[in-house]
């Protein structure tokens, strides 16, 4: 999924009441570095962003 979906789809979490969602990293074969850590995080912000409503 992209970004703008699972942005989507917080959005809807949200509209339906849910009391959280959980964004999974864990098994990024991208993350390699602190660096592209701190990348990843920085990519998810629209998300953590729309879960605040």
């Amino acid at each position: 999924m992209t970004v703008d979906e699972m942005t989507t789809r917080v959005e809807e979490c949200l509209a339906a009441d849910l009391e959280g969602v959980i964004i999974e990293t864990n098994f990024s074969s991208e993350i390699t570095t602190p660096a592209t850590w701190l990348k990843v995080l920085s990519n998810l912000k629209p998300i953590v962003e729309a879960a605040k409503g």
